[in-house]
């Protein structure tokens, strides 16, 4: 088993922007300023048309890197580098826990969010836009059931009736967040949408499952 000190790993951890494990547990880091991936013990070089890296991930069963940026998916593989797809505006990549299935959302500076679901091997699974979406299965309410049947107290029936405004919190850093159930059946991506933050869950296919009231 390799190991590595906790000083040369806190000194990569501080000069690096992103960080995986590669398949026997090594740590492995980007490190934007020397554009390399690195371990304790090793070192990749990035080309230099490799830029604006976002996500960095180890395939364990095909023992190879992949490199998603903001257009386009590099593999390094028996030391050499492929690109394998282009992509408009990506603003997430995040694999499922058992490296089957790629989700991407790009297309922000188009003002919808696409969203892209790829296999290990970058085949098409399913695309669509989140903003337009129809549920391909039984829709699931997220919440507390339909405000109408909400108990309101003092407030009476009439709240149920009141729409209520909601403005969009000034902490929010509007960013675009995929994270995924554990046992990689479904995942759910968090976005900004017409001034709310919207979190809509989708299955393995890309099918919608269910999504939140707004959240401000």
């Amino acid at each position: 088993m390799k190991s590595w000190t906790l000083k040369s790993f806190s000194e990569q951890q501080t000069n690096a922007s992103l960080m995986t494990f590669d398949g026997d547990g090594v740590p492995w880091f980007y490190c934007p300023a020397n554009h390399q991936l690195k371990s304790n013990a090793k070192e990749i070089n990035l080309p230099n048309d490799i830029q604006e890296v976002i996500c960095i991930e180890f395939l364990v069963f095909e023992r190879a890197w992949v490199i998603g940026t903001r257009c386009e998916i590099h593999v390094y593989q028996d030391e050499e580098w492929v690109s394998v797809g282009q992509i408009d505006d990506a603003m997430a990549f995040v694999w499922s826990p058992d490296q089957s299935v790629l989700v991407i959302v790009s297309g922000a500076g188009s003002g919808s969010f696409k969203l892209l679901l790829l296999s290990a091997d970058f085949q098409v699974i399913n695309e669509s836009f989140l903003d337009n979406d129809v549920p391909v299965e039984g829709m699931v309410a997220l919440g507390w059931g339909k405000k109408e049947t909400q108990f309101h107290g003092s407030e009476g029936k009439h709240a149920a009736l009141v729409k209520s405004v909601g403005k969009l919190s000034e902490n929010d850093d509007m960013k675009v967040r995929v994270s995924w159930r554990g046992d990689a059946e479904y995942f759910v991506v968090s976005f900004v949408n017409a001034h709310k933050r919207s979190l809509k869950v989708y299955n393995r296919m890309g099918g919608l499952h269910s999504e939140s009231e707004e959240v401000f």
